[in-house]
């Protein structure tokens, strides 16, 4: 303890004093190296703090002058000194602002944010500048592996108060490049499921194949109105000559209009079932009928045998 004490005094000693060093003390630290640890100050630089060196360096310190920020530097160096006019060596900084810079990132196993004893808010904030805009000024979220592919959240502003958020992975033939959007959600809250960069035209648009075990559609206006007394349902005859005229039944889009606009699935059901349900009608009066035919046969039957 009386050491560290003597170490603190020191440096608060030799940082008064323009342009001066001191190596003050040698540590031995078992089975490790010999350090020299050195305070001073140096005006040519403005850069102040202590020197830890041995087969190499590390310096911790002031850097900068007070009238143009400064900043607190830790330089390192694995086999010589330390090169001080450049940031070559620095592998963390601290400046005036509160900007803390790592060099490679912070790696922990398991980062923890927010705490879960209290119902406190937290978040996490990735800045971006306003310009520019569209995709070039992208903010992305990376899961990179070793000698594999990367898997990556990216999310961009519009030209005005728009956002827009992206979900890429790499395929198995992708050696390093950049991932392939596989989900594009718009400003509008429309959402792209393999349409790439391309903005999505309705709320879900999915350029493939859906694989699902129930799909449920919600309608109104669902067509049990062809068994209601008012409905009017077309003779065969009018169905016969509309087919001659345009190739297709009544109420039910041509092909055409499939191939420019779609399919509405909830819709087809809908002019399915009317369908049916008027095939139902034809098919009962077709009994009706039916049935009348075989009791006019039967009376001509009984009639020829009383004669």
């Amino acid at each position: 303890m009386k050491k560290i004490i003597l170490i603190v005094l020191q440096f608060v000693v030799s940082i008064s004093l323009f342009g001066q060093t001191d190596t003050f003390t040698t540590i031995q630290f078992p089975n490790v190296y010999t350090n020299t640890i050195t305070s001073g100050v140096w005006s040519m630089n403005f850069r102040s703090g202590f020197i830890q060196q041995s087969n190499g360096s590390l310096n911790y310190g002031m850097y900068g002058a007070k009238t143009s920020g400064f900043k607190f530097r830790w330089l390192v160096n694995d086999n010589a000194a330390i090169d001080y006019s450049t940031d070559a060596h620095q592998i963390m900084s601290l400046d005036n602002s509160g900007l803390l810079v790592v060099k490679h990132g912070i790696v922990a196993p398991a980062p923890i944010l927010g705490d879960n004893t209290n119902y406190t808010y937290s978040k996490v904030v990735v800045r971006g500048a306003n310009l520019p805009g569209g995709p070039d000024s992208k903010r992305d979220i990376s899961y990179e592996f070793n000698s594999a592919g990367k898997a990556i959240i990216r999310a961009y502003r519009g030209m005005a108060w728009d956002s827009y958020l992206q979900f890429m992975t790499s395929g198995s033939s992708n050696t390093g490049g950049e991932p392939t959007v596989r989900m594009h959600i718009s400003h509008n809250g429309n959402i792209g499921i393999g349409t790439g960069t391309a903005e999505p035209q309705s709320l879900l648009a999915v350029n493939g194949e859906i694989t699902a075990k129930k799909v449920k559609v919600t309608l109104t206006g669902w067509p049990d109105y062809v068994f209601s007394r008012g409905f009017s349902l077309p003779s065969l005859q009018e169905v016969n000559s509309f087919i001659k005229l345009n190739h297709h039944l009544p109420g039910v889009p041509s092909a055409q209009d499939i191939e420019k606009d779609g399919l509405d699935i909830g819709e087809m059901q809908k002019i399915q079932m009317k369908k049916i349900e008027e095939l139902t009608l034809y098919m009962i009066e077709l009994k009706q009928e039916n049935e009348l035919l075989k009791q006019k046969v039967a009376a001509l039957e009984a009639d020829k045998l009383k004669k």
